[in-house]
């Protein structure tokens, strides 16, 4: 391996120096994704942290749109961290296949390089991905797994326990908690209820099949721009093409019969089966060109796995895609059976979305249901609505987290033995 140059060595310390000295994960972050990228040679980076390989978060990137959350390249990341999950904890790097990039072909370079921040006391803390157009060198993996170890180091100091504030013996402690729980259970406090959260459109158009048939192909990608008049989806028209032009030619036949005789008289028969040949004629064009769906506002189409909708069987009236506006949105909460009777119209909320887990937007509950809704599991649910505050950016549709529910004031023995309450009034009808 040729020796590295001086200029090299001294950008390397000075990277190791930001790393170093970097006051909290966000900066140390921006060091690793924007600075390093002229010392280490790659093009992209994208930084994750979590000590799952399953459930590492994005946290910064070279280049944002990379972690925009309508672009597919988070989603094959995760994916790749779920399958090589036992390397990354053991704190192997891999490169990524060529049969695996097909998803992100368009949008990464060719080479893709995931390295594992492990800490030799605190585990796996982190990912880094790199991207570069030519193969990595035997020296650049070792320039970036040296770097890697500053990285890890780095982290676990944002990772260790706080020291101890309270001097307290087991006895103090204990009648200290004994007080808190006493002023807890007199004071009135909120009543909360944790519930998972969806971000939806808010009154999307709805595009239905306009018959029965067979779906051709969906042409919109998911999250993709359209407007009044876009062709998003094609139903097969082979079978009516061929009663069109079957309908056509006997119409031609029909009405060539009838010129033939000018001059003589033609009955009634023959104009009347002309008559319902052009209607039979104008009702099969019309349903031609129904087969061509196309849009009738300005949006986003929402759409899961359009590829998969291609000869799918669709009746008259069935759902297939929505068309939103971005701007306009809800949020779903799928509420517990045991904490639905702390929520009113009205509720305050706030919602953690999994992008942006560490920030939280202000909601209210506008729509409750009376009727559970139907689960996989056995516990039964409710779906609530709530609408996001003024002056709030909408978050991007699609984006799931944890809703905080608000409830009633009360205090701390009601919600302790709330369960027990319930039961009594249910066995003895109070």
């Amino acid at each position: 391996m040729a020796q590295p140059s001086v200029e090299l060595l001294q950008a390397l310390l000075k990277l190791e120096r930001q790393i170093r000295e970097a006051p909290d994960p966000e900066a140390l972050a921006k060091v690793i994704t924007v600075q390093g990228q002229s010392v280490l040679g790659f093009k992209d980076a994208v930084f994750y942290s979590g000590a799952n390989a399953n459930r590492m978060r994005p946290r910064a990137a070279s280049n944002e749109t990379i972690i925009d959350p309508s672009s597919p390249v988070l989603a094959w990341i995760e994916k790749l961290f779920e399958l090589h999950s036992s390397q990354l904890d053991s704190g192997s790097s891999f490169v990524a296949s060529e049969d695996s990039r097909s998803p992100v072909k368009n949008f990464l370079p060719k080479n893709v390089l995931f390295i594992p921040l492990h800490h030799s006391k605190h585990g796996l803390l982190g990912c880094i991905v790199f991207t570069k157009t030519a193969n990595f060198s035997r020296k650049e993996i070792f320039l970036i797994n040296h770097v890697a170890g500053t990285i890890s180091h780095a982290l676990g100091v944002f990772f260790k326990k706080p020291k101890q504030v309270l001097g307290l013996g087991i006895t103090q402690l204990a009648a200290f908690i004994s007080i808190v729980v006493f002023l807890l259970s007199v004071f009135p406090i909120n009543l909360t209820a944790l519930a998972p959260v969806e971000v939806v459109s808010y009154q999307p158009e709805i595009i239905k099949a306009p018959f029965d048939g067979v779906i051709e192909e969906i042409t919109v990608e998911p999250f993709s721009k359209v407007g009044p008049g876009t062709l998003i989806a094609r139903l097969n028209n082979y079978r009516l093409k061929a009663v069109y032009d079957d309908v056509v030619q006997k119409v031609l036949k029909a009405e060539s019969r009838i010129s033939s005789k000018q001059g003589k008289s033609v009955g009634q028969g023959p104009q009347l089966d002309l008559e319902n040949l052009k209607t039979i004629m104008q009702k099969t064009e019309k349903r031609l060109l129904q087969t061509n769906i196309r849009a009738q506002s300005n949006g986003i189409a929402i759409i899961k796995s359009p590829r998969e909708w291609k000869g799918r069987l669709v009746k008259a009236g069935e759902k297939i895609l929505e068309i939103a506006d971005p701007r306009e949105v809800e949020f779903v909460l799928k509420i517990p059976a045991r904490h639905a009777d702390l929520i009113s119209h009205g509720s305050s909320v706030k919602v953690f979305l999994d992008r942006s887990p560490f920030s939280s937007l202000a909601a209210s509950v506008v729509d409750t249901s009376l009727v559970p809704a139907k689960s996989d599991t056995p516990e039964k649910y409710y779906i609530f609505k709530a609408s996001l505050g003024e002056s709030q950016t909408p978050p991007h549709i699609g984006q799931k987290g944890i809703a905080r529910i608000y409830g009633e004031r009360s205090n701390l023995l009601f919600l302790i033995f709330r369960g027990q309450m319930k039961f009594a009034q249910t066995i003895f009808g109070l």
